[in-house]
């Protein structure tokens, strides 16, 4: 599964643009500045905004989506078809992560599009996966409107697997994430991830191992119809 961009503005143009540009690398939805929950609800790997257009306040839109309850953190990379100095100052006044238009080249908007990307899911304290919220910074787990009790290590395997999604994670390299070196009985990893599983029934995600690849998060409807050959959900 590709990282997710969402752009937002009210016009096509920018969209079919970006799209063209970044479809082979990254999965891009449009959506209009009318459309704040429906933003916040993808949860996307990065926000694309494009900045004043036909009336369309882009440095408004992205205040909204910061102060937003729901909002994820990830990066906000605004768009625009001139770099003028008032765009620059807005853009810096707005903390936004950068600035692109369209007369970059593609290897160069890829390449700052998936630093930001790289760099926020290394650091990120907060997930939301769906009807799922993970929050590492206070221990918290809730699908939905309930809270799941999670056990430490669990909170660190559900870390690692969606930090690294849409990625497979070997079982050596997420046993190594969790334990850090300590000799670990076999079977114990296969114990974890199974009563992760159980405890996230009802998720739009599932929990899979796919020999030899190893363990990823994938949607549900994936799971069950495009697993790679040889996987299966963790039982």
């Amino acid at each position: 599964m590709k990282p997710l961009i969402v752009l937002v503005d009210d016009e096509e143009v920018a969209y079919c643009h970006y799209d063209s540009l970044l479809q082979d690398v990254f999965s891009v939805h449009w959506l209009g500045h009318r459309d704040l929950e429906a933003v916040v609800a993808r949860g996307p790997d990065l926000f694309m905004i494009n900045v004043p257009v036909n009336g369309f306040d882009g440095f408004e839109f992205a205040r909204r989506l910061r102060s937003h309850p729901d909002f994820n953190g990830a990066p906000i990379v605004f768009t625009c078809e001139v770099a003028t100095e008032n765009v620059m100052d807005c853009v810096f006044a707005q903390s936004g992560d950068d600035l692109l238009i369209p007369r970059m080249g593609r290897v160069e908007i890829l390449v700052r599009l998936q630093s930001k990307i790289s760099l926020w899911r290394e650091n990120r304290s907060l997930f939301r996966f769906g009807a799922l919220k993970l929050d590492l910074k206070n221990l918290r787990a809730e699908l939905g409107d309930s809270s799941l009790d999670l056990t430490l290590t669990e909170f660190k395997i559900l870390k690692k697997l969606l930090r690294d999604h849409p990625r497979h994670v070997s079982r050596e390299a997420l046993t190594e994430f969790v334990w850090h070196g300590q000799v670990v009985m076999k079977g114990t990893l296969n114990t974890h991830l199974t009563n992760l599983r159980k405890k996230t029934r009802g998720w739009e995600f599932e929990i899979t191992h796919s020999r030899p690849w190893g363990v990823c998060v994938q949607e549900r409807v994936l799971a069950k119809t495009s697993l790679l050959p040889g996987s299966s959900p963790v039982a």
